[in-house]
């Protein structure tokens, strides 16, 4: 599920993929127009999740641990927009799910 995270005093507001919950804690992938986050290289995706966008879209590999609170409903829906970046998600995610 696409949600947005709430700007913070560190960071703008970006698109989040929730895939895992835990009581108030959510764990999801984070897409961003940047190359690479704190020093770690993130995968550039075909399409920018957000449609109105046509800059570069990139996931970042680790998942981040979150509040429910941190996030929110975004005006316009994110969405996968190819069958490469659906299944690079998948990737993703089965690396990143808890053992």
């Amino acid at each position: 599920m696409f949600l947005k995270r709430k700007k913070t005093k560190n960071e703008e507001g970006h698109p989040a993929y929730i895939f895992e919950r835990n009581k108030n804690q959510r764990r999801y992938l984070a897409f961003t127009h940047s190359s690479s986050t704190n020093k770690i290289k993130n995968i550039e995706l075909d399409k920018n999740v957000d449609s109105r966008d046509n800059r570069k879209c990139h996931v970042h590999p680790i998942a981040k641990i979150a509040n429910v609170n941190d996030f929110e409903k975004p005006v316009n829906p994110y969405s996968l927009k190819t069958n490469r970046d659906k299944e690079l998600i998948k990737g993703i995610i089965s690396k990143n799910k808890r053992k």
